[in-house]
């Protein structure tokens, strides 16, 4: 999803139309998140929309303000975008900050850099300064949907659900109709409580993007709310097929069910790979269900 966005910006001083797929954790294979969490998924924006505004506005000769206090004048700006790109690219994100950081000196108002820095700043956890480049971005183009989407992600990492659930809610009915976004406002239907629109969400992800094993989590989560144990854990073996090292979380959660229609046995097995995914609140089930 990031690098996919991102993928767009090797417009700079050339065209080109190949672009590496952002998939989220464990597709991408950048850093793990619990699946309850917001984390993760910036989508591209669309290429039509970008390939004009890109090119027009990074090498068009009548169009590249610099600032005559920089310390390099003369280095061009589209030079020191494509270094933050690529180190962006090798996961170097603090490198890749700094380039965006002497490039918004240059060009204070690129909401594409602000947006750049600000995934770079997110990978490394940094979510309140993720949010303001994201807030800045959004104060120019209020309505791009891929900002509020992942100042969205950064809202819930900050553990204000209710301004995600807004940012992310808004960023779908403006156009992320992405698998990932659905994902994410699944997540947050989940977490308050909210089953049924869960549900919706997580299948209309999995039409987009059958190989989520992350809207295949969240139906588990919503099944399991519903108390419909049994498509509950149908949904959590295909989450584990499609990751199987996903923490031990989708081991644990489909232990839940297990015990629930009385599998005690089976429940007492998926509670064990659990722990040893590294799901240490698998232990206490297993101390408490598990022990002769």
């Amino acid at each position: 999803m990031i690098n996919r966005f991102l993928g767009f910006f090797l417009l700079i001083g050339l065209l080109l139309a190949a672009f590496s797929v952002f998939t989220y954790n464990e597709e991408k294979g950048e850093e793990a998140v619990s699946e309850t969490s917001s984390a993760g998924s910036a989508e591209k924006f669309r290429f039509s929309e970008l390939l004009q505004t890109i090119w027009g506005d990074l090498t068009s000769k009548d169009s590249k303000p610099v600032d005559s206090n920089s310390t390099d004048p003369s280095e061009e700006p589209t030079e020191i975008f494509k270094a933050g790109l690529d180190a962006y690219e090798r996961k170097d994100y603090e490198t890749s900050i700094l380039e965006y950081d002497r490039y918004l000196e240059k060009i204070p108002s690129d909401i594409y850099a602000l947006y750049n820095r600000g995934l770079a700043k997110y990978n490394l956890g940094r979510f309140s300064e993720a949010k303001i480049d994201f807030d800045t971005a959004l104060k120019i183009e209020p309505d791009n949907f891929d900002l509020l989407l992942y100042r969205g992600y950064c809202k819930s990492e900050l553990e204000k659900r209710e301004e995600a659930f807004k940012d992310v809610d808004r960023a779908i009915k403006l156009g992320a109709k992405y698998a990932e976004a659905y994902v994410n406002r699944a997540i947050l239907y989940n977490l308050s409580e909210q089953p049924t629109a869960a549900l919706k969400d997580a299948k209309e992800a999995v039409r987009i993007d059958a190989g989520s094993s992350r809207a295949n989590f969240q139906i588990g989560y919503a099944y399991y709310s519903l108390k419909k144990y049994n498509d509950s854990i149908n949904a959590y073996s295909k989450a584990i097929a499609l990751n199987p090292k996903d923490g031990g979380q989708s081991y644990y959660n489909r232990g839940l069910g297990y015990l629930a229609v009385r599998k005690k046995t089976n429940a007492c097995e998926d509670f064990k790979l659990s722990l040893e995914g590294g799901y240490s609140s698998a232990n206490e089930m297993i101390r408490e269900y598990c022990k002769k």
